[in-house]
């Protein structure tokens, strides 16, 4: 889900924008897709047939009586509400969503698209890399990941080389946030504790020069370099290891119009005047049902 929010608020727009509060788009998204989850999945759990959540004059409902770990199937386990290992908790209040149909997908070309699409648009241009990463440090200093080829296995793992308007640029992907070290394996899903988002990326980037020649891509760095000054010190955490991205989205979705989308390098709207840090789950806590199976295993197990 905030994959979503980020696609919608980073780069989805015509092109790059000048200083001074104006606007540098048409309002619309970027190429990259986006997926949902089974609003039944993660701990959800189902009513039993003995209780319904029924709503009073005040707009609240009563608590539906759960039992087992919320796979929607009726059936009970220890007895305990809530999930399995679990008592009575926030879980066993609000209201029962139903099951709702969802799309399919196709697991593997999710994955593929995760690890060589472009998630985020803009970005720096394939001819420009190697003078651009040693600028940014940390947020560019991570090994490759195995099993990619061509130029996807020459940038960090979390970084996509992928083609925009006939130019090859490299962007940041979904694994920012939510790809970390266990016993020294990369492992993909497993959210970032880390990493050092101490550092303001927007003053990196401000060191990072821009030749006055016809490079392929050269506009898309420019809107990138944009939204990083955008980004700034509301992004910027206290310790290592906390992580930015909710207050990335915020800041972002700040400098567009609401109604629109344009983007306009001014804020819009007020940020909060506090640093909000995130903590990403790994994906196996969040995945939809329909995926357990199939999908997560492989994708979990393609990092080794």
């Amino acid at each position: 889900m905030f994959s979503v929010s980020l696609l919608l608020a980073a780069c989805g727009d015509a092109g790059g924008s000048t200083q001074g509060g104006t606007s540098d788009g048409d309002g619309t998204s970027s190429d990259a897709g986006g997926t949902t989850a089974d609003p039944s999945s993660g701990a959800a759990s189902e009513a039993s047939e003995t209780s319904e959540a029924s709503g009073d004059a005040s707009g609240s409902a009563s608590a539906p009586t759960t039992t087992g770990d919320g796979s929607g199937d009726g059936s009970s386990s220890s007895g305990t509400t809530g999930e399995d290992g679990f008592g009575p908790g926030p879980w066993d209040q609000g209201v029962y969503i139903p099951e709702e149909p969802q799309k399919d997908g196709d697991p593997a070309l999710g994955y593929e698209a995760l690890l060589t699409k472009g998630y985020v648009s803009c970005g720096v241009p394939w001819g420009l890399w190697p003078l651009v990463k040693p600028f940014i440090g940390g947020w560019a200093d991570r090994p490759p990941l195995p099993g990619r080829t061509g130029k996807n296995a020459e940038v960090p793992y979390h970084w996509n080389v992928h083609s925009k308007n006939g130019a090859d640029i490299v962007s940041q992907n979904c694994l920012q946030c939510h790809a970390g070290s266990f016993n020294g394996q990369l492992i993909v899903g497993l959210g970032t504790a880390d990493f050092d988002f101490t550092d303001d990326i927007s003053q990196m980037f401000a060191n990072v020069w821009i030749p006055d020649i016809p490079i392929p891509g050269l506009e898309e760095f420019t809107r990138f370099l944009n939204r990083t000054k955008a980004l700034g010190p509301a992004t910027v955490m206290h310790t290592v290891g906390t992580n930015p991205a909710e207050i990335i989205a915020v800041t972002l979705v700040a400098h567009r119009d609401r109604h629109t989308l344009e983007w306009f390098d001014e804020l819009q709207y007020p940020l909060p005047e506090m640093v909000v840090a995130s903590d990403p789950p790994p994906w196996w806590r969040a995945r939809s049902t329909r995926c357990s199976t199939t999908a997560w295993p492989a994708a979990i197990t393609a990092a080794p």
